[in-house]
Parts: structure tokens; C-alpha cells; sequence
């Protein structure tokens, strides 16, 4: 029976364990990996999917990246100075009231560099700080965690 098992974009270093013995992960042209073989009763199968640092860009924009951990896109958290009363309410939390630009830090370094300066500080929960001038009280973590405060998912860069 062949397996076939969806490659994430997000990584290209995957390690394919069957009964504890690495495999070689083949890509077929759909960006699957197939394992063609004769499978036992009690055949193990272990993915370990590294994952690392890196960015994306907005659609149609070099002015702007996003950051990710694997397959998780990071927000900054960025306080909640502001924000009106109504926020906190169960059916209205829609931040009226505006944020100054002058408070969003900007990259001044080319997308391929920002990775290097992010390190993480804890991972479970998972959390990280990046490690340039302007950047130093934000706190990045994944985006589903992050409620009731301003955030940030598109960062300008400016080099």
C-alpha cells in the first residue's frame, strides 16, 4: 500500500521514522511524500517536521513581512493604549480609536535577515522576542493566542 502524506509548505527538512529507521521521503509532482511498501500490524510511523523562523511577504508588497514559526503565523503584541471601554464588551470589540504609526516598529534590515534576530523565549507556551532597537518590549507569539489587545501581523520594512 503506498501512504501519502501532504509535504507542508513551510519546510523542506522533514524526517520520515518507520519502526524507528529513517527513511528517504520521495515528493511525487502533487507535493505529497508516497511510501510504497508492505506494511506490518505494528509498523510505527514518525514525521518530525523541524521548524524555524522565517517570513513572508504581503501579497503585492515588498514593504511589508509577516512572521512564522512552522506553520504558525506570529502576532505582536502591542498593548492596549486606547482602546475605548466598548472593547472589552461581548458584541462590539472593534478598536475605534486609532494607534500611532510612529509606535509600529519598522524592519530596517532585508526580510532574509529579520529570522536571525528573533529568538524564543519560552516554548510552551510558545513566545519569542525579536532583538532590534524599537522591537524590545514586543513580545511575538502565535496569532490564535492573541485577544483583547492591539497586535501586529504585517510588519513594515524600511532599508
Amino acid at each position: 500500500m503506498a501512504l501519502r502524506i501532504r509535504k507542508p509548505d513551510w519546510t523542506d527538512k522533514a524526517t520520515l521514522l518507520i519502526n524507528g529507521k529513517a527513511e528517504q521521503l520521495l515528493l511525487d509532482d502533487d507535493g505529497y511524500w508516497v511510501i510504497d511498501r508492505c506494511w506490518e500490524r505494528k509498523n510505527s510511523i514518525e514525521l518530525q517536521l523541524p521548524m524555524c523562523v522565517y517570513t513572508e511577504n504581503l501579497i503585492g508588497s515588498d514593504c511589508y513581512v509577516a512572521l512564522l514559526y512552522g506553520p504558525y503565523v506570529l502576532a505582536g503584541r502591542m498593548g492596549t493604549e486606547n482602546l475605548p471601554s466598548t472593547f472589552w464588551g461581548k458584541m462590539n470589540n472593534t478598536a475605534m480609536n486609532k494607534m500611532e504609526l510612529e509606535k509600529v516598529p519598522v524592519f530596517k534590515i532585508a526580510a532574509r535577515q529579520i529570522p536571525a534576530y528573533v529568538e524564543s523565549t519560552s516554548t510552551n507556551p510558545l513566545k519569542f522576542n525579536i532583538r532590534l532597537e524599537g522591537f524590545d518590549n514586543i513580545v511575538l507569539e502565535p496569532f490564535y493566542k492573541v485577544h483583547f489587545e492591539r497586535y501586529a501581523v504585517y510588519w513594515p520594512i524600511s532599508y
